[in-house]
């Protein structure tokens, strides 16, 4: 009785910051697969920024990529588990690190960067990168460098911007939180699948 009283008092920590939240089903999906994670005491700070550690352990778990030591980053600890997803998803050339060779794994990633690693997974998965124009009222703070990539996660409808009553904005030097990027990599997977189902057909 009382194993199974600690067991029931766990799962319901488990869920406290996620319960009624917007993104609960991705949360939960991700979740149940271990990719993403919650702390010691079952947390997963869903309104959190994510950061560039963080989204690029996401990516690795969530494809499952292998194991590589073709980049490493002078600011990551050798061995570490963050360490070896982060070099998984840099050898599947999913992201790569700034030009001093460090990635700087703490901080907050952006969200039109975020769009570029969502865009290179759908490459890595063999997915058509189709892309749309863009019509979001901050189109002109999207760095030309990232505007393909947006303009493809808007054409697999993975990332929709935010609704205002000034029109939608993407927000692209604004940071996504946990529960947002769970949600992107949801659509993302769900694309991904779509895309395999019609490979075997053919």
């Amino acid at each position: 009785f009382v194993v199974a009283l600690s067991f029931t008092t766990q799962s319901t920590s488990h869920a406290n910051d996620i319960k009624g939240h917007q993104m609960v089903n991705e949360l939960t999906y991700w979740s149940n697969l271990n990719v993403i994670r919650p702390d010691s005491k079952g947390n997963y700070y869903p309104n959190r920024a994510v950061t560039r550690g963080e989204f690029a352990s996401y990516i690795t778990r969530a494809l499952e990529l292998p194991d590589s030591s073709t980049y490493t980053f002078k600011d990551l600890k050798a061995g570490n588990e963050l360490t070896r997803e982060i070099q998984a998803a840099a050898g599947s050339n999913i992201l790569s690190g700034y030009p001093d060779g460090t990635f700087r794994p703490n901080e907050k990633i952006t969200r039109q960067h975020m769009a570029a690693l969502l865009e290179k997974a759908l490459r890595y998965s063999n997915v058509p990168l189709e892309g749309q124009p863009l019509t979001f009222k901050d189109n002109n703070k999207i760095s030309d460098q990232f505007k393909p990539a947006v303009a493809t996660n808007v054409y697999y409808n993975i990332i929709r911007g935010s609704h205002t009553k000034n029109g939608v904005f993407f927000e692209p030097q604004g940071n996504a939180t946990i529960a947002h990027a769970a949600a992107f990599l949801f659509r993302m997977q769900t694309t991904i699948e779509t895309f395999a189902v019609k490979e075997g057909e053919g």
